[in-house]
Protein backbone atom coordinates (compact mmCIF):
# COMPACT_ATOMS: atom_id res chain seq x y z
CA UNK A 1 0.00 0.00 0.00
CA UNK A 2 1.13 3.83 -0.46
CA UNK A 3 2.85 5.63 2.29
CA UNK A 4 0.06 7.50 4.88
CA UNK A 5 1.72 11.09 3.65
CA UNK A 6 0.61 9.97 -0.40
CA UNK A 7 -3.09 8.88 0.58
CA UNK A 8 -3.43 12.07 2.90
CA UNK A 9 -2.36 14.25 0.62
CA UNK A 10 -4.17 12.55 -2.47
CA UNK A 11 -7.43 12.56 0.10
CA UNK A 12 -7.07 16.56 0.99
CA UNK A 13 -6.89 16.82 -2.98
CA UNK A 14 -9.92 14.89 -3.31
CA UNK A 15 -11.54 17.09 -0.54
CA UNK A 16 -10.51 20.39 -1.54
CA UNK A 17 -11.84 19.26 -5.12
CA UNK A 18 -15.53 18.55 -3.68
CA UNK A 19 -15.43 21.63 -1.55
CA UNK A 20 -14.87 23.65 -4.80
CA UNK A 21 -17.97 22.09 -6.30
CA UNK A 22 -20.07 22.31 -3.68
CA UNK A 23 -19.51 25.72 -4.05
CA UNK A 24 -19.97 26.51 -7.51
CA UNK A 25 -23.23 23.87 -7.45
CA UNK A 26 -24.22 26.89 -4.90
CA UNK A 27 -23.58 29.30 -7.38
CA UNK A 28 -25.81 27.93 -10.14
CA UNK A 29 -28.39 26.89 -8.04
CA UNK A 30 -28.16 31.06 -7.51
CA UNK A 31 -27.80 31.77 -11.14
CA UNK A 32 -30.36 29.44 -11.92
CA UNK A 33 -33.04 31.45 -9.72
CA UNK A 34 -32.19 34.36 -10.23
CA UNK A 35 -32.55 33.77 -14.30
CA UNK A 36 -36.25 32.05 -13.00
CA UNK A 37 -37.25 35.15 -11.49
CA UNK A 38 -36.43 37.09 -14.64
CA UNK A 39 -38.39 35.08 -17.10
CA UNK A 40 -41.16 35.10 -14.69
CA UNK A 41 -41.32 38.55 -14.33
CA UNK A 42 -40.84 38.32 -10.54
CA UNK A 43 -37.64 40.88 -10.77
CA UNK A 44 -38.91 42.59 -13.50
CA UNK A 45 -38.57 45.86 -11.02
CA UNK A 46 -35.22 45.12 -10.04
CA UNK A 47 -34.11 44.31 -13.36
CA UNK A 48 -35.29 47.68 -14.79
CA UNK A 49 -33.71 49.88 -11.95
CA UNK A 50 -30.27 47.91 -13.09
CA UNK A 51 -31.03 48.21 -16.68
CA UNK A 52 -32.70 51.54 -16.96
CA UNK A 53 -33.94 50.93 -20.70
CA UNK A 54 -36.48 48.01 -21.89
CA UNK A 55 -34.27 46.79 -24.62
CA UNK A 56 -31.70 46.40 -23.02
CA UNK A 57 -30.82 42.63 -22.36
CA UNK A 58 -27.29 42.70 -20.66
CA UNK A 59 -28.09 41.89 -17.09
CA UNK A 60 -29.40 38.64 -18.04
CA UNK A 61 -26.69 37.69 -20.69
CA UNK A 62 -24.14 38.36 -18.21
CA UNK A 63 -25.66 35.63 -16.06
CA UNK A 64 -25.66 33.55 -18.69
CA UNK A 65 -22.44 33.92 -19.13
CA UNK A 66 -21.59 33.14 -15.53
CA UNK A 67 -23.17 29.95 -16.01
CA UNK A 68 -21.78 28.75 -18.94
CA UNK A 69 -18.72 29.62 -17.09
CA UNK A 70 -19.29 28.18 -13.99
CA UNK A 71 -20.41 25.01 -15.49
CA UNK A 72 -17.28 24.62 -17.54
CA UNK A 73 -15.01 24.89 -14.24
CA UNK A 74 -17.24 22.13 -12.31
CA UNK A 75 -16.71 19.76 -15.38
CA UNK A 76 -13.03 20.56 -15.20
CA UNK A 77 -13.54 19.60 -11.39
CA UNK A 78 -15.11 16.18 -11.99
CA UNK A 79 -12.18 15.12 -14.33
CA UNK A 80 -9.77 16.37 -12.24
CA UNK A 81 -11.22 14.73 -8.82
CA UNK A 82 -11.45 11.51 -10.97
CA UNK A 83 -7.33 11.55 -12.37
CA UNK A 84 -6.79 11.89 -8.54
CA UNK A 85 -8.53 9.24 -7.59
CA UNK A 86 -6.74 7.36 -10.56
CA UNK A 87 -3.47 8.44 -10.05
CA UNK A 88 -3.84 6.98 -5.79
CA UNK A 89 -5.49 4.02 -7.27
CA UNK A 90 -2.68 3.05 -9.39
CA UNK A 91 0.09 4.27 -7.38
CA UNK A 92 -1.30 2.01 -4.44
CA UNK A 93 -1.23 -1.30 -7.03
CA UNK A 94 2.03 -0.74 -7.89
CA UNK A 95 2.69 -0.65 -3.87
CA UNK A 96 1.05 -3.62 -3.54
CA UNK A 97 2.82 -5.29 -6.67
CA UNK A 98 6.23 -4.17 -5.02
CA UNK A 99 5.50 -5.48 -1.94
CA UNK A 100 4.20 -8.66 -3.15
CA UNK A 101 7.04 -9.00 -5.99
CA UNK A 102 10.05 -9.18 -2.55
CA UNK A 103 7.92 -11.24 -0.75
CA UNK A 104 7.88 -13.82 -3.11
CA UNK A 105 11.01 -12.99 -4.39
CA UNK A 106 12.39 -14.50 -0.71
CA UNK A 107 10.79 -17.03 -0.17
CA UNK A 108 12.08 -18.78 -3.71
CA UNK A 109 15.08 -17.77 -2.07
CA UNK A 110 14.72 -19.39 1.07
CA UNK A 111 13.49 -22.43 -0.70
CA UNK A 112 15.93 -22.98 -3.04
CA UNK A 113 18.68 -22.07 -0.70
CA UNK A 114 17.28 -24.82 1.92
CA UNK A 115 15.14 -27.77 0.20
CA UNK A 116 15.99 -26.84 -3.53
CA UNK A 117 12.89 -26.04 -4.34
CA UNK A 118 9.23 -24.21 -2.95
CA UNK A 119 7.06 -26.81 -1.40
CA UNK A 120 3.33 -27.10 -2.22
CA UNK A 121 1.97 -24.34 0.79
CA UNK A 122 4.78 -22.33 -0.04
CA UNK A 123 3.40 -22.20 -3.98
CA UNK A 124 -0.20 -21.99 -2.69
CA UNK A 125 1.15 -18.67 -0.79
CA UNK A 126 3.03 -17.02 -3.54
CA UNK A 127 0.59 -18.08 -5.84
CA UNK A 128 -2.50 -15.94 -3.22
CA UNK A 129 -0.07 -12.93 -3.46
CA UNK A 130 0.16 -13.12 -6.77
CA UNK A 131 -4.01 -13.05 -6.82
CA UNK A 132 -3.83 -10.69 -4.55
CA UNK A 133 -1.62 -8.19 -6.81
CA UNK A 134 -3.55 -9.18 -9.98
CA UNK A 135 -7.16 -7.97 -8.11
CA UNK A 136 -5.64 -4.73 -7.83
CA UNK A 137 -4.50 -3.75 -10.79
CA UNK A 138 -7.57 -4.96 -12.44
CA UNK A 139 -9.99 -2.94 -10.17
CA UNK A 140 -7.24 -0.14 -11.99
CA UNK A 141 -7.74 -1.82 -15.73
CA UNK A 142 -11.81 -1.32 -15.01
CA UNK A 143 -11.43 2.29 -14.18
CA UNK A 144 -9.52 3.30 -16.69
CA UNK A 145 -8.55 0.67 -19.73
CA UNK A 146 -5.78 2.51 -21.35
CA UNK A 147 -2.33 0.91 -22.65
CA UNK A 148 0.00 1.24 -19.78
CA UNK A 149 -3.15 -0.18 -17.21
CA UNK A 150 -3.78 -3.34 -19.84
CA UNK A 151 0.57 -3.72 -19.56
CA UNK A 152 0.22 -3.92 -16.07
CA UNK A 153 -2.48 -6.56 -15.53
CA UNK A 154 -0.56 -8.88 -18.31
CA UNK A 155 2.57 -8.69 -16.08
CA UNK A 156 0.82 -9.62 -13.10
CA UNK A 157 -1.15 -12.08 -15.29
CA UNK A 158 2.63 -14.09 -16.22
CA UNK A 159 3.57 -13.69 -12.51
CA UNK A 160 0.67 -15.63 -11.31
CA UNK A 161 0.64 -18.23 -14.10
CA UNK A 162 4.10 -19.01 -12.75
CA UNK A 163 3.19 -19.64 -9.84
CA UNK A 164 0.10 -21.68 -10.87
CA UNK A 165 -2.50 -19.59 -10.15
CA UNK A 166 -6.32 -20.39 -9.86
CA UNK A 167 -8.06 -20.77 -12.98
CA UNK A 168 -11.31 -18.30 -12.07
CA UNK A 169 -8.65 -15.30 -11.16
CA UNK A 170 -6.95 -15.84 -14.83
CA UNK A 171 -10.67 -15.96 -16.32
CA UNK A 172 -11.46 -12.27 -14.02
CA UNK A 173 -8.46 -10.92 -15.62
CA UNK A 174 -8.73 -11.82 -19.26
CA UNK A 175 -12.40 -10.55 -18.15
CA UNK A 176 -11.25 -7.39 -17.83
CA UNK A 177 -8.88 -7.33 -20.53
CA UNK A 178 -11.73 -7.94 -22.71
CA UNK A 179 -13.51 -5.58 -21.70
CA UNK A 180 -10.94 -2.77 -21.33
CA UNK A 181 -10.33 -3.90 -25.36
CA UNK A 182 -14.08 -3.38 -26.05
CA UNK A 183 -13.83 0.23 -24.21
CA UNK A 184 -10.72 1.21 -26.81
CA UNK A 185 -12.35 -0.03 -29.25
CA UNK A 186 -15.60 2.03 -28.85
CA UNK A 187 -13.14 4.89 -28.06
CA UNK A 188 -12.12 4.29 -31.51
CA UNK A 189 -14.74 3.92 -33.75
CA UNK A 190 -16.94 6.99 -32.20
CA UNK A 191 -13.52 9.20 -32.62
CA UNK A 192 -13.22 7.77 -36.12
CA UNK A 193 -16.92 8.39 -37.17
CA UNK A 194 -16.34 11.92 -36.00
CA UNK A 195 -13.20 12.15 -37.86
CA UNK A 196 -12.42 9.27 -39.95
CA UNK A 197 -8.74 9.45 -40.81
CA UNK A 198 -6.31 7.10 -41.57
CA UNK A 199 -5.01 7.48 -38.37
CA UNK A 200 -7.86 6.98 -36.23
CA UNK A 201 -8.67 3.88 -38.23
CA UNK A 202 -5.57 2.34 -37.76
CA UNK A 203 -6.21 3.43 -34.10
CA UNK A 204 -9.46 1.41 -34.19
CA UNK A 205 -8.95 -1.61 -36.01
CA UNK A 206 -5.61 -1.89 -33.45
CA UNK A 207 -8.37 -1.98 -30.35
CA UNK A 208 -10.48 -4.54 -32.18
CA UNK A 209 -7.20 -6.76 -32.92
CA UNK A 210 -6.48 -6.44 -29.11
CA UNK A 211 -10.43 -7.20 -28.43
CA UNK A 212 -10.25 -10.40 -30.54
CA UNK A 213 -6.92 -12.16 -29.57
CA UNK A 214 -8.12 -11.81 -25.90
CA UNK A 215 -11.67 -12.96 -26.42
CA UNK A 216 -14.02 -9.80 -25.99
CA UNK A 217 -17.08 -10.57 -27.83
CA UNK A 218 -17.71 -7.89 -30.17
CA UNK A 219 -16.44 -9.59 -33.38
CA UNK A 220 -17.61 -7.23 -36.36
CA UNK A 221 -16.61 -3.52 -37.03
CA UNK A 222 -19.03 -1.69 -38.12
CA UNK A 223 -22.05 -4.30 -36.97
CA UNK A 224 -24.17 -4.75 -40.30
CA UNK A 225 -27.85 -4.09 -39.62
CA UNK A 226 -30.47 -6.27 -39.39
CA UNK A 227 -31.99 -8.28 -42.30
CA UNK A 228 -28.58 -7.13 -44.02
CA UNK A 229 -27.91 -8.62 -47.27
CA UNK A 230 -24.29 -8.56 -48.90
CA UNK A 231 -23.96 -6.83 -52.68
CA UNK A 232 -21.88 -9.52 -54.70
CA UNK A 233 -18.61 -9.58 -54.40
CA UNK A 234 -16.63 -7.01 -56.86
CA UNK A 235 -19.77 -4.52 -57.40
CA UNK A 236 -18.88 -1.00 -58.31
CA UNK A 237 -20.99 1.59 -57.87
CA UNK A 238 -20.80 4.71 -60.04
CA UNK A 239 -21.09 7.63 -57.57
CA UNK A 240 -23.72 10.34 -59.12
CA UNK A 241 -24.41 14.65 -58.69
CA UNK A 242 -24.87 15.26 -55.59
CA UNK A 243 -24.73 11.66 -53.86
CA UNK A 244 -23.19 10.72 -50.25
CA UNK A 245 -21.66 7.87 -48.45
CA UNK A 246 -25.13 7.68 -46.66
CA UNK A 247 -26.96 7.28 -49.67
CA UNK A 248 -24.87 4.65 -51.20
CA UNK A 249 -25.22 2.57 -47.93
CA UNK A 250 -28.79 2.85 -48.39
CA UNK A 251 -28.91 1.51 -51.78
CA UNK A 252 -26.62 -1.32 -50.44
CA UNK A 253 -27.35 -2.25 -47.02
CA UNK A 254 -30.69 -0.54 -46.39
CA UNK A 255 -29.35 1.91 -43.74
CA UNK A 256 -27.42 4.92 -44.14
CA UNK A 257 -25.43 4.46 -40.44
CA UNK A 258 -23.26 2.43 -42.60
CA UNK A 259 -21.04 4.20 -44.95
CA UNK A 260 -17.97 3.61 -43.28
CA UNK A 261 -17.77 0.06 -44.59
CA UNK A 262 -17.83 1.33 -48.12
CA UNK A 263 -15.29 4.27 -46.62
CA UNK A 264 -13.14 1.61 -45.60
CA UNK A 265 -12.68 -0.09 -49.06
CA UNK A 266 -12.59 3.69 -50.97
CA UNK A 267 -10.60 5.51 -48.25
CA UNK A 268 -7.87 6.53 -51.49
CA UNK A 269 -10.91 7.50 -53.99
CA UNK A 270 -13.27 9.34 -51.06
CA UNK A 271 -10.05 11.04 -49.53
CA UNK A 272 -10.54 13.65 -45.82
CA UNK A 273 -14.10 15.25 -47.23
CA UNK A 274 -16.81 12.24 -46.75
CA UNK A 275 -18.82 14.65 -47.35
CA UNK A 276 -18.33 15.99 -50.96
CA UNK A 277 -17.32 12.52 -52.76
CA UNK A 278 -15.91 13.37 -56.10
CA UNK A 279 -18.71 13.16 -59.25
CA UNK A 280 -18.46 10.23 -61.30
CA UNK A 281 -16.05 8.25 -59.16
CA UNK A 282 -15.99 4.94 -59.27
CA UNK A 283 -16.70 2.69 -55.83
CA UNK A 284 -15.87 -0.25 -54.50
CA UNK A 285 -18.73 -2.02 -52.64
CA UNK A 286 -17.24 -4.47 -50.18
Amino acid sequence: MSAPSQRSSADSRVRQIANQQKQIQVYIRNILYELDRIDSGEAFDYWMVIEGTWGSTSYKKELEKSLKRLRRQLLKMKRQKKEVRLAVLRNNAKQVRKRNRLIMIKMLRKAAKERGGPTADEMDEMARHAEQTLRTFVAVLDENPSRANVKSVLRSLADLMLVGGSEASEKAAFGALGRAAEKRYRRGEERFRRNPTKANFRLMMRSLAEGQVLGAEFAESPPRPAGWVPAQPGTMHRVAPGETLKDISQIYYGSPAYWDIIYLDNIRVVGNNIRHLPKYAVLFIP
